[in-house]
């Protein structure tokens, strides 16, 4: 997203698919390739598919940025070395939050609470104000890795699980990526199963 900060407005979304996945479709295989001497590639990559990205949402110049993600692809971001995000004890030696100046622009890295709880978990949880909650309240995140915050008795606890391949498409024998087509919803209806899909194209 392209936000105009003085008016406090969004001008502009865009999605594109990580180039990375021609070297892997998970956060794992990256890593490992990363640690077999193709850390610079592949940080050129997501670095350059942001920047095509935004060159086609906006001509401003675009002078700051925030961008978070869970903390494999962060540190794959920034060229960090992955090795202590692959091994037992799976540390983070670097949680970030801090801005770093990237290409002449300010980009603000959202801090990780985790090896493989990031910092889209942290925006996320301060987004939705879960921490300003009275009651116990839970959020999840479904994505490349399966994240769950819970907000309970005034403290924050959070795990995390692979869950990528199932919406990814990645090393499964039947499903696809949540492009148009694919089958978002299934429900019984007068005694047949119905099926809605993205975009409802075919499915």
């Amino acid at each position: 997203k392209v936000f105009d900060l003085a008016r406090g407005e969004c001008i502009a979304t865009g999605a594109v698919l990580n180039p990375q996945i021609s070297v892997a479709s998970d956060v794992i295989g990256r890593m490992d390739a990363a640690q077999n001497g193709r850390a610079d590639e592949l940080k050129d990559m997501v670095r350059q598919a942001v920047e095509d990205l935004l060159a086609g949402l906006t001509d401003k110049k675009i002078e700051s940025a925030v961008v978070t993600g869970n903390t494999a692809m962060l540190y794959l971001y920034l060229g960090l070395d992955t090795t202590p995000l692959c091994r037992a004890p799976f540390n983070m030696p670097d949680p970030l939050g801090r801005v770093i100046n990237i290409d002449g622009r300010e980009v603000y890295f959202p801090p990780c609470m985790g090896a493989f709880v990031g910092a889209d978990i942290t925006s996320a949880v301060l987004s939705a104000g879960l921490c300003r909650e009275d009651n116990t309240a839970m959020l999840c995140d479904i994505g490349t890795n399966g994240e769950m915050a819970l907000w309970h008795g005034g403290k924050l606890f959070v795990t995390s699980t692979a869950a990528g391949p199932v919406f990814e498409g990645a090393g499964i024998e039947c499903g696809c990526m949540g492009v148009d087509g694919a089958i978002d919803k299934v429900s019984a209806e007068n005694g047949m199963l119905c099926i809605s899909t993205i975009g409802q194209k075919e499915p």
